[in-house]
């Protein structure tokens, strides 16, 4: 099953009017085929769970120039938020430029902020 594209959305940045902040709209993960969504390296990605039971998350790493992978694997408690990054492209960025996230349950929501500037 082909995984689901979540949207980057960019964070203001730090000289902007108050009146310009933006609210993050977060986006139910895919629990069949997973999620993926461009890697710039300057993306943080926050992760909550709406459900009633503990769920998890695998977030899929690459080997680095030494060789080494690491697939990041936890465990959301109901009602937790988790946030990771920025993200650095090395050991992280697929082949296709994207970065690849698989969860348990339909019931975690993600939010894919990129950080200008970065």
């Amino acid at each position: 099953m082909a995984r689901t594209s979540f949207t980057v959305q960019v964070a203001p940045g730090a000289y902007v009017a108050p009146t310009t902040l933006a609210w993050t709209a977060f986006t139910g993960a895919t629990a069949t085929g997973g999620n993926q969504f461009v890697l710039t390296g300057a993306e943080i990605i926050l992760l909550r769970n709406w459900s009633t039971t503990t769920a998890s998350v695998l977030l899929q790493s690459v080997s680095d120039p030494q060789g080494r992978t690491g697939n990041y694997n936890a465990g959301l408690s109901t009602g937790q938020v988790k946030m990771f990054g920025p993200i650095n492209t090395v050991g992280w960025i697929q082949t296709d430029g994207k970065f690849y996230l698989e969860t348990t349950s339909t019931d975690i929501y993600a939010a894919v902020v990129k950080v200008p500037g970065l």
